[in-house]
């Protein structure tokens, strides 16, 4: 047990006695003159005993056991029993100590009427009803908050699994290429692993932690174009450009590089010379703008299993970590010739 649960128990532990004393002297209090301090004190600790123990059967044991579980007619059927027989338990303790102990006390004061019975009843009822609505009101937000803590660690799961699945199919890849390259001898082989290695460090370490500095995620993106223009025969058709103060501003990793991974997947830049890919990074006091248009493929590019992620990732992730925060259009301009993609995130 951590020193903080503890501190909590006995802090709570604290609080009922202090409750239970105030209970105690305030009965004291209400009763005095009609016997002395001591009398009125010994017969008041059996009564805040009486009570006590009944709250804390019922808030312990038989709200648990029989109310929350839905055996409503049990519950109340073994409480009323327990009411009536405490009742007449605490009206026999102030007949003794009232009649038997205060020589002055008339015996006919109707300490065992039916009205001072029914007026213990009701004072049981009322302790009862209030702690009840405290047990309720303590549960209801127990739930609430296991309820958020759920929510966050599914939040937190799905998270994780959505950029898990981002990585994979652009390292296979990426690695293919490698290989051809290495085969080949090519010279573009070694700055290809550089990039690769910096992208890899992006991704297994800064990737795992819940933000980011943007200018990380930047520096990213740059790896990964410029891995990309390393590919491709036509690389002076690829463009990234940003625009704005990026100091201070942080941002869930791995959450802009899917739209540059679409475009790159379903475009036909690794296969026609015209082929283009241009982005733009737009950084303001209240936004940030990702703008991602490709030339449209001559012909339709077939899917891979793999690759079927793309755009869904992306409008998943936005939704889990900026709900109403975002704007994301994903479209194809056939006028002009082009797939526009776009992610707003307002700060």
């Amino acid at each position: 047990m951590s020193i903080n649960m503890t501190n909590n128990k006995y802090t709570l532990i604290g609080l009922n006695i202090l409750v239970w004393i105030i209970i105690t002297v305030w009965l004291t209090f209400a009763y005095m003159g009609i016997a002395d301090i001591q009398t009125l004190l010994v017969r008041n600790i059996i009564t805040a005993i009486c009570m006590a123990s009944l709250v804390y059967l019922n808030f312990y044991y038989l709200l648990p056991k029989y109310l929350f579980r839905g055996k409503y007619v049990l519950y109340f059927t073994i409480l009323s029993a327990l009411v009536f027989t405490m009742s007449i338990i605490r009206t026999y303790i102030d007949g003794y100590f009232l009649v038997r102990l205060v020589p002055t006390m008339p015996e006919d004061i109707a300490l065992f009427s039916n009205m001072h019975y029914a007026i213990t009843v009701i004072s049981f009822v009322v302790v009862l009803l209030i702690s009840s609505l405290f047990k309720f009101t303590s549960v209801y937000y127990k739930n609430i908050q296991l309820r958020q803590q759920l929510e966050n660690q599914q939040l937190e799961a799905e998270l994780k699994f959505l950029k898990a699945q981002i990585n994979p199919h652009f390292l296979f890849n990426t690695l293919n290429n490698i290989y051809t390259l290495s085969y080949m001898q090519s010279a573009k082989a070694t700055p290809m692993i550089m990039k690769l290695s910096e992208l890899m460090r992006y991704m297994l370490y800064d990737s795992n932690q819940s933000k980011v500095m943007i200018t990380k995620e930047i520096q990213y993106l740059e790896n990964y174009i410029d891995l990309q223009r390393l590919k491709m025969p036509n690389e002076q058709n690829i463009s990234f450009e940003v625009i704005g103060n990026t100091q201070g501003i942080l941002i869930e990793p791995m959450l802009l590089v899917p739209l540059l991974e679409n475009s790159f997947k379903h475009g036909d830049i690794g296969d026609n010379e015209a082929a283009w890919v241009n982005s733009m990074l737009e950084i303001n006091k209240i936004a940030l703008q990702l703008t991602v248009r490709n030339s449209l493929p001559t012909a339709p590019k077939k899917k891979d299993k793999q690759g079927g992620i793309g755009l869904e990732n992306i409008e998943k992730r936005l939704q889990l970590l900026y709900p109403n925060k975002h704007e994301f259009v994903a479209e194809k301009r056939v006028e002009q010739n082009e797939f526009y993609a776009c992610i707003k995130i307002l700060f």
